[in-house]
């Protein structure tokens, strides 16, 4: 059992990762609360985080006025590919990199990787890390995917975008007014997309009610094992999103894992 996270106000668990993960998997972010295991590495994270790394030396500098130096941004992602340890398409990573600047956007003090770390009525205390915050306020999010997001989808992220608008908001009172992705899509003729919407009051209040139902959902959970030596899971029992998945999950069986959903797809395959 972890015992760090029985002792814990479960209110300071919520956080984006564990909002989004839930759309994939609610076992998967259940054991991730009450049983982590170590991470599989899969590609399609490692060449994202790859992307990440080399961008942020990106866009400090074009957020400061000078021109990226993009060896350094090169070898950021050369570093984190190095560390995931398993075959990465670094020609891939490259080329994303090498085309972000020509992107028609404002850089002019830029934020990257910025900490909000607040408390929230409702939601308790709250920490988040927005890709990108621009001079104007505007908050982006950096994705890498096989397909194009759909053109709805910066409107429709309300536990992504919205919720760090809406927490950036809470953060400095001021408001954000647009929210985006920019995504490196890995296609037969890739290229980035960007996705920007404006940030809407309704937007923020679907954001704020996903996330407080959330919190309390997690205050149950922490009520039932309360105590318990070995935990069990009354809330997050919906399996994942697509049964390819547990194929490469921690918590499968076939890595030693206790998901017994897993368990039964491995059995029949």
């Amino acid at each position: 059992m972890n015992d760090e996270y029985a002792a814990r106000d479960p209110h300071k668990l919520l956080s984006k990762s564990f909002l989004t993960g839930l759309d994939w998997c609610q076992r998967e972010s259940w054991f991730d609360m009450w049983q982590r295991r170590p991470w599989i590495p899969k590609e399609a994270v490692a060449f994202g985080s790859a992307v990440d790394e080399g961008l942020q030396v990106v866009i400090k500098a074009m957020a400061s006025g000078q021109a990226p130096d993009m060896d350094r941004a090169l070898e950021a992602a050369a570093a984190s590919m190095n560390e995931a340890g398993i075959a990465v398409d670094a020609s891939g990573v490259q080329q994303a990199i090498e085309a972000f600047p020509a992107l028609d956007i404002d850089w002019s003090y830029a934020l990257v990787q910025h900490t909000i770390d607040i408390e929230v009525d409702e939601l308790g205390k709250v920490n988040c890390h927005p890709d990108i915050i621009l001079g104007d306020g505007s908050v982006l999010d950096i994705k890498t995917s096989k397909k194009s997001k759909p053109r709805w989808a910066a409107a429709q992220s309300y536990k992504e975008l919205a919720f760090y608008g809406y927490l950036r908001e809470q953060e400095t009172g001021v408001p954000v007014p647009r929210v985006g992705y920019l995504t490196w899509v890995r296609s037969s003729r890739p290229g980035w997309q960007v996705l920007m919407a404006d940030l809407t009051a309704e937007m923020k209040h679907k954001a704020f009610v996903i996330a407080r139902d959330e919190v309390r959902k997690l205050a149950i959970d922490a009520r039932i094992n309360e105590g318990r030596d070995e935990p069990i899971n009354a809330i997050y029992t919906q399996g994942p999103a697509w049964p390819g998945k547990c194929a490469d999950c921690a918590y499968s069986p076939a890595f030693g894992g206790p998901c017994e959903i897993a368990e039964e797809e491995r059995k029949t395959a």
